[in-house]
């Protein structure tokens, strides 16, 4: 049951529910700290980012909720699938094969379900989660460390927590990272995605689902595609702003549809929905994750590209590290953004090597195929970089063929 009692002082502050958020919160909470969720909107609420990775079950079953989400209804991602500007469709890359390290399967979810129910979970492990309220300030004592958050209610009603630690968990609104001016966006890679969703009468898919990625025929522009029921899919274009976003979004979006013969076929009879959805500047990163009483995870610390579904999971993971050592730092009494921050450097160089994955997708020199014939004994590492296994692996030896194959 989500609590309303808006109380005067907690140990920990969490600015955000979505899935950053309520699984630092879970954390947190579990290990009998007095901790507060303060959530903007009010779930359920629609989300993009349905597709997951495999590496993500074992965040979830470290949380308790794993059990839940299996009951959920949500269809079984087995694997992904690429097509190419010609609409030539590659082998299926099935997670449960041996030669990818026999991984289990995870799921295409309905972000509204799968966000409520692990926001709940965290007011059941003992949070206390109020929606509606925003967070104005993060408040700073004389020694520029935390001592509170301002919030108003949806009616516009001001209130202050006491707090010696935030965490931030706000989604590319990035709270604390913009109010410090320590976010900073890829100025390589200046993309933007409008999504959709799609509909049929009938029922098209099973319980046994693959993500698509779809390039268009000039190779501008992606699409993903992505099953979240047996009679809905979720379909998003992704590309540089100034060929999506410098006209009419819809027909942006219907022109690049009849440039992807792999798309177009699979919309054939469907209805879309009458909302479009749009993102910009979705690459980015903050150069310090924690500072003196605060730390940034999810998307509130940083968001590489939608193609290999890693948002979902590195928010998740994030905040699993950081909770973990949040923990570590209390038990200590220190607070300080050297403490708090100790998971980050381990974590930012794994992230950096599915940032590699992402441009080498983007890399029209790169050619997977070519570069395992050429490197076979590389096949299982590029398997853990597709299903997010780089917490539990090291990818080096991946990443450094690759600069090799490419000239670096």
């Amino acid at each position: 049951m989500i609590k309303k009692v808006i109380p005067d002082s907690a140990e920990c502050v969490v600015i955000g529910g979505g899935p950053a958020g309520s699984t630092a919160a879970t954390m947190l909470a579990r290990e009998g700290l007095k901790t507060v969720v303060f959530e903007r909107s009010r779930f359920p609420r629609p989300h993009v980012g349905e597709s997951l990775m495999p590496a993500a079950n074992a965040v979830f079953k470290e949380l308790g909720v794993a059990e839940k989400l299996s009951k959920a209804g949500f269809p079984n991602k087995i694997g992904v699938q690429f097509a190419s500007r010609s609409g030539k469709e590659t082998s299926p890359f099935i997670f449960g094969r041996p030669e990818n390290g026999g991984l289990e399967d995870t799921w295409h979810v309905e972000r509204s379900v799968l966000d409520q129910i692990l926001l709940e979970h965290s007011a059941e492990c003992g949070a206390t989660v109020l929606e509606g309220f925003r967070v104005q300030k993060v408040i700073f004592g004389e020694d520029n460390e935390v001592v509170g958050v301002r919030v108003t209610d949806d009616a516009g009603n001001p209130v202050e927590v006491l707090t010696s630690l935030v965490v931030d968990a706000s989604g590319q609104q990035s709270f604390i990272a913009n109010k410090l001016g320590v976010k900073e966006f890829d100025t390589c890679r200046k993309n933007a995605s409008i999504w959709t969703y799609y509909d049929s009468a009938v029922s098209m898919f099973s319980d046994q689902v693959l993500t698509l990625i779809a390039q268009t025929e000039c190779g501008d522009c992606w699409f993903w595609h992505i099953p979240i029921s047996e009679n809905r899919v979720s379909l998003g274009l992704v590309g540089p702003r100034e060929i999506i976003l410098t006209g009419d979004l819809e027909a942006a979006l219907e022109s690049k549809i009849e440039a992807c013969p792999a798309i177009r076929k699979r919309l054939q009879g469907l209805r879309r929905g009458d909302e479009l959805h749009v993102a910009r500047d979705f690459a980015y990163t903050a150069s310090n994750a924690a500072g003196n009483g605060w730390v940034l995870v999810g998307d509130a610390l940083g968001f590489i590209d939608p193609v290999y579904s890693t948002g979902v999971f590195l928010a998740i993971k994030s905040a699993q590290l950081a909770a973990e050592n949040i923990i570590t730092s209390m038990s200590r009494g220190d607070l300080s953004g050297n403490s708090l921050g100790q998971w980050y450097s381990d974590y930012k160089m794994r992230v950096s090597w599915l940032r590699t994955l992402v441009e080498l997708f983007y890399d029209n020199s790169f050619h997977f195929g070519d570069f395992i014939r050429t490197n076979p004994s590389l096949a299982s590492e590029l398997a853990s970089l597709l299903t997010g296994n780089v917490f539990d692996r090291d990818a080096r030896d991946f990443i450094k063929a690759a600069d090799i194959y490419r000239g670096k």
